[in-house]
């Protein structure tokens, strides 16, 4: 038995070294018999049936020859004449052991088709598996797309609705300067809510993105602590929520680290605004700081939040770090929020390599134990970043400012010039450029304008700078 593509012989009752169906010997035949056209069949897959007499005239040859179906096989059969004859004569119980035997060998023959088939079936069974889980992530994917478009565009609405709402009525009521200062006050916090909502959004399309980019800054991490809570602090006596903290400078044995305050402040204020948000009237919430291991310069610090909020189910826990989750269907209306908050403090704590772990109970609260590594640092390192970001004073500085929509800019301009600056505006980048090139040597000192490099590659902006 050999593979027609190949020619490899895979069962050769004749020769017990396997070779190439291709190298195979003609039998030495009388003349007349054409050898190299059944040759041709059966290495083609044909079927079909020959005889021929050897060349000596001793022995009469028979050859049968057949293509197994489902398969690149092929069979060729070449019996002598007198093991035919012998087998013919044989008593019945040596021809059934004659045709048992050939049964045998073709039952072989079939159990490596079905191995065979069998093993091609499971490579295509598992191709499709792997088709149709790709297209589920793909309509996963376009469904948590709509589904983000869809709450998005509701959250959004919700405060312009609000603020648009606000200002036709105070149009309504120019004199009563009382509800002028009272909407004036909800405008500002509609406001507010509508810019966090954004920045959650663009915060978590970076880390998704992963272009989100950690400093390596030295700090005191207890005066970041009293940050954190003196933020916190004015929410929670806003909500009635009794905000407690242990004394951590005694757990702190290196309060000065290197690490990225921002996303620190903002990984403990989310959480902590959770707890906030999340607890009940006359409720508490409890923090403190622990030390961990220190080796190789660097120190582990683990913070525990415990509240008395209204906790969350374990069903829910499982997507408590999913965009967008909330518990309570109704939850992004009563507790306003995008939902992105817990999201935001995971990607951030997987990026600086910590870890967080919450246990949560549905009406008996919840805590968040979340643990980070800082490099350790020196106090003088840590002066030396306070001194550097000393802001100084831009009374009498001369601001080129690139801004080509009117209402940030009169803003810009408003805000620049109460510092003392004097602002010139320009609609795009590239009036900036001219604009710098026309004031020759002291523009080339910076002693004209000061400029800065874009985050983005703003429209107009030639190479992204940004001059202000």
């Amino acid at each position: 038995m050999f593979e027609r593509g190949t020619g490899d012989v895979l069962i050769d009752e004749w020769n017990d070294d396997l070779g190439n169906v291709g190298a195979m010997k003609a039998p030495d035949m009388e003349k007349g018999y054409d050898w190299d056209s059944v040759s041709v069949d059966f290495r083609s897959g044909d079927s079909g049936h020959a005889a021929f007499r050897l060349s000596d005239g001793s022995e009469t040859m028979y050859l049968s020859y057949a293509g197994i179906p489902y398969s690149d096989l092929e069979l060729l059969v070449i019996a002598p004449g007198s093991v035919c004859m012998a087998a013919a004569n044989n008593n019945k119980r040596g021809t059934y052991s004659m045709i048992i035997a050939i049964i045998l060998e073709f039952g072989l023959f079939l159990t490596v088709i079905l191995i065979e088939e069998k093993r091609r079936q499971r490579i295509m069974e598992g191709r499709r598996i792997q088709l149709e889980e790709a297209l589920e992530k793909a309509n996963a994917a376009n469904a948590a797309k709509s589904r983000f478009l869809s709450k998005m565009s509701h959250d959004i609405r919700t405060p312009l609705n609000g603020i648009i709402g606000l200002i036709d009525i105070s149009e309504a009521n120019p004199d009563n300067l009382e509800m002028l200062e009272e909407n004036r006050k909800k405008e500002k916090l509609a406001a507010n809510h509508l810019l966090s909502l954004v920045n959650d959004v663009l915060n978590m399309s970076k880390l998704e993105e992963d272009k989100v980019e950690l400093a390596h800054e030295a700090f005191d991490i207890r005066k970041l602590a009293d940050d954190i809570l003196t933020i916190t602090q004015m929410r929670a006596e806003d909500a009635g929520v009794r905000l407690e903290h242990q004394d951590c400078k005694v757990n702190i044995p290196h309060p000065y680290v290197y690490g990225s305050p921002l996303h620190v402040r903002q990984i403990f204020v989310n959480i902590l605004g959770n707890a906030i948000k999340y607890n009940k009237t006359g409720g508490s919430i409890i923090t403190r700081i622990e030390s961990g291991k220190c080796e190789n310069g660097i120190i582990w610090y683990t913070c525990r939040i415990a509240d008395t909020g209204i906790g969350m189910s374990s069903e829910f826990l499982e997507h408590l770090f999913d965009p967008f989750a909330q518990e309570k269907v109704d939850a992004r209306s009563v507790y306003q929020g995008s939902g992105l908050g817990m999201s935001i403090a995971k990607s951030l704590i997987d990026k600086m390599g910590g870890t967080i772990e919450v246990k949560s109970e549905q009406g008996a609260g919840s805590e968040f134990v979340v643990t980070l590594p800082f490099e350790i640092a020196t106090e003088e390192s840590v002066r030396s970043e306070a001194f550097g970001d000393e802001s100084a004073s831009i009374d009498g500085v001369k601001i080129l400012m690139a801004e080509d929509n009117e209402l940030n800019r009169e803003i810009a301009v408003e805000l620049l010039r109460e510092k003392g600056a004097v602002v010139t505006t320009v609609n795009d980048g590239q009036a900036a450029v001219d604009a710098v090139s026309k004031c020759g040597d002291e523009c080339a000192s910076g002693k004209a304008y000061g400029y800065r490099q874009s985050d983005t590659d703003d429209i107009g902006s030639p190479a992204g700078l940004s001059f202000i």
